[in-house]
Parts: structure tokens; sequence; C-alpha cells
């Protein structure tokens, strides 16, 4: 488990954030923490077009393993909405018997890092799509 001073104390350089960079980070998430990535590339290359994202995402990658890690699978993912045409950062929760207020506990999560998201470009979600885990 990495220590919230180590996360906070940590800022890597903007101009340092590249492809390398990002997929190092995402080899941690997957290696330390059993997120999974179906689509690596796509988490890449949203990251590289919107670098301001990076360090919510990983904050917040590392806030919902804090949380449901214990019982649950957690993917990032990009996810493109049909509907209007959109695309964003989704880190997904899995459950095989969903804890009634999972809700709660996701809102919690999303209500600690939105007001990062203010003056970035992006977006990130943290969410369930109520399915079972897929692997």
């Amino acid at each position: 488990m990495i220590s919230d001073s180590i996360l906070s104390s940590w800022q890597p350089e903007k101009s340092a954030l590249n492809t390398l960079t990002i997929e190092n980070s995402l080899r941690l998430l997957q290696s330390h923490l059993g997120f999974e990535f179906p689509r690596p590339g796509e988490v890449v290359d949203y990251l590289l077009k919107h670098q301001g994202l990076y360090d919510l995402v990983l904050y917040t990658c590392y806030r919902t393993e804090e949380i449901f890690g214990h019982n649950s699978q957690i993917s990032l993912e990009l996810y493109h909405d049909p509907e209007i045409h959109d695309e964003y950062l989704t880190i997904f929760v899995r459950q095989e018997e969903y804890e009634p207020d999972i809700i709660d506990q996701i809102d919690a999560i999303c209500r600690e890092y939105e007001q990062g998201l203010a003056g970035i470009d992006g977006y990130l979600l943290v969410n369930t799509d109520f399915q079972p885990p897929t692997v």
C-alpha cells in the first residue's frame, strides 16, 4: 500500500509526462493494486491528450482501491458514450455480490476529486455497471 504522504509529496514534471511514464504508472496500478486495463492504449492516449488529469487519476485509483480493493474488480477504461459522442476515463467497480451502499461509497470517492476537475481538460468518473467481474 502506498501511503498518503508519498502520494501527496510526489509531483511529476509535466514536461516529463509521456507514454513511458503513463505506461509505467498503469503497470504499477496493475501489479500492486490489481487494476484491470482492458484497452490500456486508449487510457494512455487519453492521458497524453489530457495531461492535467494524470495526478487526479492516480490519486482516485488509489482511493478506489482503498475502499473497494478487498472485494471488487477495479478497472480503468476509456468509456465511449454513444448518445453524446463523448469519451472519458472511467474507473469501474465490479463485485460478485454488490454491497447495498456501493453507490454511496462511489459518491464519496467522487466528492473527493470532483473539485480537482475544475479547469482541467478531460473528465474522470468512478462508477459501476452492476456487471460481475470479468476475470
